[in-house]
């Protein structure tokens, strides 16, 4: 027999895995270099009489060692010189023998029975494997891996195949549940996610996404090149102020959202926004864009003890070669608010940006946000009285709303803090960096010495005007000259004019793209060809107050629903006064909880500027709201009440 079957390939040992030596014992290690030198010998050729004569080994040992080494592992790679060292198992042992009961054994002998029962009974190898199907698959199943009923329904299974009481796995004391235990283990450490996320959940995945040794194709080389964005619950519990005929009461509101904006390359925070509704928009990803865009200035403190360190801040705003610069890419997820018109359109047209989405459940894409929330977690929201912690379990939850009303951790002073752990990041020295600040490195990169870059500025006129964090929708104007109606759009329930549009009678039946922004009391309007037509102001009672387009649509629901009337005067005060008086009727009792009035509230003083003065109701239509912290009554005083009743 000759090595030609095999080709020059498999045949070139240099590749093959290599086995340290010196690390077998010395009888075991004169073996293996004998059979090593004999392989290598006939790879290159060498006779067969010949290796005989020189090394011991026969014909039938050269093909029965070259046939292993030249083996494909269950790693993907040959066998090599790790199939000469003695002792060493390619094949799983395979049970022939029927596996019966032997009186006195207890289970002793029955090496394999496991795998052989599994090939003699398919239907309970799916059994196992639908008990732990791919993340990939969407299914209904139990939940976790119970691997007590799992062995339950298999032995049920066997029972309805005819096994009978003598036969394994009845002829075991435990059934065969530690070979069921241990198969499914071994299916684990294959690799298959699916037993992984039954047994251990989807924390096992998460963590399985990183540590892979794999590096990206797309690197940032430069800083704003590659960046990424994602939105995060904020792990606390703040209050709303909500004052009644002169004294305060403080609301729980729901928890909202920190969306940042970071640089891949410094781990830098580009942007940010806060939210405060029970769920996060596209307008905030345009939001936090924009934040990296206008100048950042910091604001004015009113926490002692609660300051900026120096240099703090975000790079558009104390880092002068940052300024204008362009965004190349942005990795998301595919959450439904960043597959917006105004994400994949708008924003990309606007700024020019790319927008990459990540795959499903794939953050290792944007580690270096999820980080980035992980530190700001660590050194500033985790630490306050009223935070909701890593989850359930966690220690230090204990209690997180009737801490936030007793201590009153009003949100106003949370957006301060916010801002503070934010602009501090961009100044605490990295090991990534060389113990460097991300500011530092931003502002070494993009010095004009450095290199050329290739992306251009923003113009001075988007700058100035960036108009990114806007809401566009199309209008039709209306109108009538026959029926004295003057040329307007509607939008919501609003109509909408100005002096212009007014005698503009050729451009009734015309469409306007309409820029909403802010105060929904005006709106920016532009012609077909791109050209700005000007601002419109809204027509009616809806012009007196402040008002963004979601509280507008709020009024407009309530109205339907016949539970405000919006027409009895300023509608915006009228829903104000209607959240306030749901979320103090919950503040009254004993144990005040969160409710969705509170959130909204909170929502739109804060889209007014007005959180930090909260909200004056101008009536309380239920029973006066009890304080904020009732003094505890004991048993003692509890029945002494009961006694002076009687």
């Amino acid at each position: 027999m000759g090595a030609t079957k095999f080709s020059p390939e498999v045949l070139d040992y240099r590749t093959w895995p290599q086995v340290d030596g010196n690390m077998l014992p010395e009888p075991i290690k004169a073996r293996f270099i004998r059979l090593k030198a004999a392989i290598e010998a006939r790879c290159d050729g060498v006779k067969a009489s010949v290796i005989f004569t020189e090394y011991q080994v026969g014909r039938s040992s050269i093909k029965y060692y070259l046939d292993r080494s030249t083996a494909i592992h269950h790693d993907g790679r040959l066998w090599g010189y790790r199939a000469l060292v003695k002792n060493c198992r390619q094949k799983e042992y395979t049970r022939k023998k029927v596996s019966e009961v032997v009186e006195g054994s207890d289970g002793y002998g029955l090496s394999g029975s496991f795998s052989q029962m599994l090939r003699g009974h398919p239907k309970v190898v799916s059994l196992i494997m639908s008990a732990m199907p791919h993340p990939s698959v969407t299914t209904l199943k139990e939940a976790g891996l119970n691997l007590a009923g799992l062995h339950s329904r298999m032995l049920e299974q066997l029972r309805t195949d005819g096994v009978t009481a003598v036969q394994y796995p009845f002829c075991t004391a435990a059934a065969g549940y530690v070979a069921l235990t241990q198969y499914v283990k071994k299916i684990i450490e294959t690799g298959y996610r699916g037993g992984a996320k039954a047994l251990y959940g989807d924390s096992a995945l998460d963590g399985l996404q990183s540590g892979t040794g794999k590096t990206g194709v797309m690197r940032p080389v430069a800083p704003f090149e590659i960046t990424c964005y994602d939105e995060q619950m904020l792990p606390f519990i703040g209050t709303l102020v909500i004052e009644v005929d002169g004294k305060e009461h403080d609301v729980p509101i729901s928890r909202g959202y920190l969306c940042l904006l970071v640089d891949c390359k410094t781990f830098a925070i580009l942007g940010y926004s806060v939210v405060m509704s029970v769920r996060f928009r596209a307008l905030d990803l345009l939001t936090a864009y924009e934040s990296f865009i206008n100048p950042w200035s910091p604001l004015t403190l009113t926490i002692p003890k609660l300051e900026y360190k120096p240099g703090a801040g975000l790079p558009s705003g104390v880092v002068p070669q940052a300024q204008g610069r362009r965004i190349c890419v942005i990795n998301v997820d595919n959450h439904l608010t960043h597959l917006a018109n105004s994400v994949i359109g708008h924003l990309r047209r606007r700024t020019g940006a790319i927008i990459r989405f990540g795959a499903i459940r794939r953050w290792i894409s944007r580690t270096a946000v999820e980080g980035i929330f992980a530190q700001l977690q660590k050194r500033g929201f985790i630490r306050m009285p009223s935070t909701t912690g890593s989850g359930p379990t966690d220690p230090a939850v204990d209690d997180p709303v009737g801490k936030a009303v007793k201590f009153r951790i009003r949100m106003a002073d949370m957006v301060q803090i916010i801002d503070v752990l934010v602009a501090n990041h961009n100044v605490r020295p990295r090991k990534s960096l060389m113990t460097k600040q991300p500011n530092e490195c931003i502002a070494f990169e993009m010095s004009d010495s450095r290199r050329l870059s290739v992306v251009p500025k923003f113009s001075s006129e988007l700058q100035a005007d960036p108009r990114i964090a806007v809401e566009i929708i199309t209008a039709v104007v209306r109108g009538s000259i026959a029926k004295g109606r003057h040329p307007y759009i509607q939008i919501d329930d609003g109509k909408y004019t100005n002096d212009i549009l007014n005698e503009s009678w050729a451009m009734i039946g015309k469409k306007l793209t309409v820029h909403i922004r802010g105060d929904f009391r005006k709106v920016r309007v532009f012609l077909p060809d791109g050209t700005e037509f000007g601002v419109l102001g809204v027509i009616g009672f809806w012009g007196n107050s402040f008002h963004t387009r979601e509280m507008r649509k709020e009024i407009n629901r309530l109205d339907r629903e016949q539970v405000l009337n919006k027409r009895e005067g300023d509608p915006v005060p009228i829903y104000m006064d209607h959240l306030s008086t749901q979320a103090l009727l919950q503040a009254g009792k004993k144990r005040p909880k969160i409710t969705r009035e509170a959130g909204k509230l909170a929502n739109h003083l804060h889209a007014g500027g007005t959180l930090s003065r909260g909200y004056v109701a101008d009536e309380f239509a239920g029973e006066e709201p009890t304080s904020n912290n009732p003094k505890s009554r004991g048993r003692r005083d509890y029945f002494h009440a009961y006694k002076e009743s009687k």
